[in-house]
């Protein structure tokens, strides 16, 4: 919900957009610690970057509390052991798959900066409804669901990216974002994998 709530800063941060991506200037050949740093910093420098990137850090602890609890929910609420959670991870692999394939077919219907906030109130609710059931198959339907917003979610987040920053600088953009959104999930892993 709090990724939701940020990422409703998107309009008015596109409405401060003043220049185009590709009037900045071309970054000089340096060492991928001085790339990444260029990188953060440029994220640093635009509003609209920063609310991506935050959304997407809070979703990425929210989806790595949720996968290291994952085996304990399975195992102590479903007890349905170690087939269990093969099926689950199935069941969100086959929910990517679907979802990829349904925001491919309608994501334009929707501009980014409504679907990403739709997306993480949609995956948000999916959870919370999961986090309470106790009957494998339908948690395995839950996980499955949750598939469509998160491929909505990262589409419309790297659709965003990429419109916003040229092209000479997109790869440190990415890598920045690749980097604090994966730190971001391990430590929700570390803190789900502390608390339980």
């Amino acid at each position: 919900l709090a990724s939701a709530l940020l990422i409703l800063l998107i309009p008015a941060a596109l409405g401060r957009l003043e220049q185009s991506p590709d009037d900045e200037p071309a970054p000089a050949r340096s060492s991928v610690l001085s790339e990444l740093t260029e990188g953060l910093a440029l994220v640093r420098a635009n509003r609209l970057l920063v609310a991506i990137f935050a959304a997407s850090t809070l979703l990425a602890v929210g989806d790595g509390l949720i996968l290291a609890g994952l085996v304990i929910f399975i195992g102590d609420v479903l007890h349905a052991g170690e087939v269990g959670f093969g099926a689950m991870l199935t069941a969100r692999g086959f929910g990517g798959i679907l979802g990829g394939i349904i925001v491919a077919r309608y994501g334009a219907r929707l501009s980014e900066r409504r679907l990403m906030p739709a997306a993480a109130f949609a995956m948000a609710l999916i959870w919370l409804g999961m986090a309470n059931l106790q009957y494998l198959p339908v948690a395995m339907l839950m996980f499955l669901l949750t598939g469509t917003p998160a491929m909505a979610w990262a589409v419309s987040a790297q659709t965003l990216l990429q419109r916003t920053v040229a092209d000479a600088f997109r790869g440190r953009v990415f890598g920045v974002y690749s980097t604090i959104t994966s730190v971001a999930a391990l430590t929700g892993m570390g803190i789900s994998a502390a608390t339980l």
